[in-house]
This record gives C-alpha cells, sequence and structure tokens, in this order.
C-alpha cells in the first residue's frame, strides 16, 4: 500500500488493531523481520507491543533494511509518546517528517 501524506493511522486501543485509509496494518510482514508481539500492537509505552508496530509502520514507507535499523527509536521517539489508555491517531506526515530528520541525521555523521 502507498502512504500519502495525508494520509492518519487510526489505532483502536481495545483490539490493538490499526489502520490507515480503512486498511488494517497487518502485523504479518513485521513480525517476519522481528517477532517481538504475536498477540499484536500497542502504543505508549515501550514494550513489545509498541516495537511491533513501530516496524510495521516503518515497513508502509521505507526498506526492511531501513526500518530495521529504526523503529526501536521511532518507537521510543513517537509510538511511546501517545497515551496507551487511548486510541492512536498519527498522521502519516509526521512520520515522513521523523523519516526525514532521521535520514538527515545519519548523512551528517557519515560525512
Amino acid at each position: 500500500m502507498k502512504i500519502m501524506k495525508e494520509d492518519i493511522f487510526h489505532g483502536d486501543t481495545r483490539t490493538g488493531q490499526v489502520w490507515v485509509r480503512g486498511h488494517l496494518i497487518s502485523p504479518g510482514p513485521s513480525l517476519a523481520l522481528r517477532r517481538h508481539s504475536p498477540a499484536g500492537f500497542a502504543w505508549g509505552y515501550h514494550g513489545s507491543g509498541p516495537a511491533q508496530l513501530a516496524l510495521a509502520i516503518l515497513l508502509l514507507f521505507s526498506t526492511p533494511e531501513e526500518a530495521l535499523d529504526l523503529y526501536q527509536q521511532f518507537k521510543i521517539d513517537v509510538i511511546s509518546t501517545f497515551d496507551s489508555c487511548q486510541d492512536l491517531i498519527l498522521p502519516a506526515k509526521d512520520v515522513s517528517a521523523w523519516l526525514r530528520e532521521q535520514r538527515s541525521q545519519q548523512h551528517l555523521l557519515a560525512v
């Protein structure tokens, strides 16, 4: 699925399911790379459910290699900041901005 800048990720705190544009985000691709939380996604803390969600979201924006390199930091910087008792609302533009910043920092470190 191609993510557009105006898309918004919506997560249901009761089920741990996350959608974008009405499509359920499957944990399958992220579980194939790192098996943190077979039970599903979560947010609002630094655990396995948020790690799985961070990886799943970054896989929609980048290569598997880049997603694996960055998902733990994305979990800390973004996913863990949401209230775990509230539904998730994460604009795709915020994910893109975070990725741009990370890529910029990596470029500066490589120079």
